[in-house]
């Protein structure tokens, strides 16, 4: 038997470990079923599992189980139906008579979150045997970003332990034999009766951007840790776009596409020329300026700094650049004198978000 245990929390660099855990367990081995219960699932974060869970050997025969509950209406409609429509896949919600007969306000409420992978029955043999039991949800920042815990257990062989716990999950069967499979017409009414607008939704400010089934410019993983971080630096380009004018210094910032997410922007995929959003940006001393975000002809993200010699400094050509992140869309900048730049480069190694351009051969990263 090996226990392995996952701590998350984007305040000390440890984002994404939840789908870790998962990913550990249903990687190391052949598995013929997989079981899942989660008090809430968004589109995001169905999206990422399922994504996840295809690499696995004998995907598309693996029997799959999910129950999900849709207490207080959190949980997406359409999260539900993108689980179903996997290969070999039964979803069914706990409580849902009850549930959409009482505005889903709940008796009792549905809360655990555990992941289990095993042979398909329930004997002392049902090795390799796999479990994750988990804090987080089956949503974007439960996955990936939320303070979280997870506590991962793989079966070799038999196991005293093994034996009791089976014995314990027996709940699953009576829970599952009860629990309502879903239909157009549970799906229709859970749709009215879900608010517009819900107090909570799953996701926080930061990981609901990539609450999408929709294609992204950046992978969920990644553009998470982008989103969280606290500090984002960039080399400028030897020479800016002149876009104010051939003898004035230009003031127009070309990044990798997806780097938008550090500002709170959509990771999703956008046409060339897209506006993006706005923030607002202060240099040193000088006063604050709203700064407009776009996707560019160019396939880049791009920022309208501060204007050079006004708001900004005199000039970004073949400066390092760093962001530092005050509120969700308040930045301050600074330009790196060379000590700064070993210092930044060092910090986002140790985190492993240090990068290159493919073109220009650009440096850039991120850390907190």
């Amino acid at each position: 038997m090996k226990i392995k245990y996952f701590l998350q929390d984007s305040r000390y660099h440890a984002s994404g470990n939840i789908i870790k855990a998962i990913a550990t367990i249903a990687k190391a081995a052949h598995f013929t079923r997989m079981r899942i219960s989660v008090a809430y699932a968004t589109t995001g974060g169905c999206k990422q599992l399922s994504t996840m869970l295809q690499s696995m050997t004998g995907w598309e025969n693996l029997r799959k189980e999910w129950l999900v509950g849709i207490d207080y209406g959190i949980t997406d409609a359409d999260a539900l139906l993108s689980l179903a429509n996997l290969p070999n896949s039964s979803v069914r919600i706990p409580d849902a008579t009850y549930l959409l007969s009482h505005q889903l306000r709940p008796l009792r409420s549905f809360h655990p979150k555990t992941y289990i992978f095993d042979q398909n029955n329930d004997s002392i043999s049902n090795v390799p045997f796999g479990i994750v039991i988990t804090s987080g949800n089956l949503t974007t920042n439960g996955l990936n970003a939320g303070v979280e815990h997870a506590t991962a257990l793989l079966y070799g062989s038999k196991h005293p332990s093994l034996s009791d716990l089976l014995r314990q999950l027996r709940w699953w069967d009576t829970i599952w034999a009860d629990a309502n499979p879903i239909n157009r017409a549970i799906i229709t009414r859970y749709k009215k009766l879900r608010p517009k607008r819900a107090k909570y939704d799953g996701e926080t400010i930061l990981s609901k951007p990539f609450n999408t089934l929709g294609a992204q410019e950046v992978v969920t993983e990644t553009g998470i840790r982008w989103a969280h971080a606290r500090y984002f630096w960039i080399h400028a380009p030897k020479e800016l776009y002149k876009n104010r004018g051939k003898s004035n210094p230009g003031n127009q910032l070309d990044m990798t596409r997806g780097t938008r997410v550090f500002f709170g922007l959509t990771p999703q995929t956008v046409p060339p020329n897209t506006s993006l959003g706005q923030v607002v940006v202060k240099f040193d001393k000088k006063r604050r300026v709203e700064c407009h975000l776009r996707f560019g002809n160019n396939s880049m993200d791009k920022i309208d700094l501060p204007t050079p010699g006004i708001d900004g400094p005199i000039s970004y050509d073949d400066t390092f650049i760093r962001f530092e992140k005050i509120t969700p869309t308040f930045f301050k900048i600074k330009l790196a004198t060379t000590s700064d730049i070993s210092q930044w480069r060092r910090q986002s190694r140790a985190q492993g978000l240090c990068y290159s351009m493919k073109v220009g051969k650009r440096e850039y990263g991120f850390y907190s």
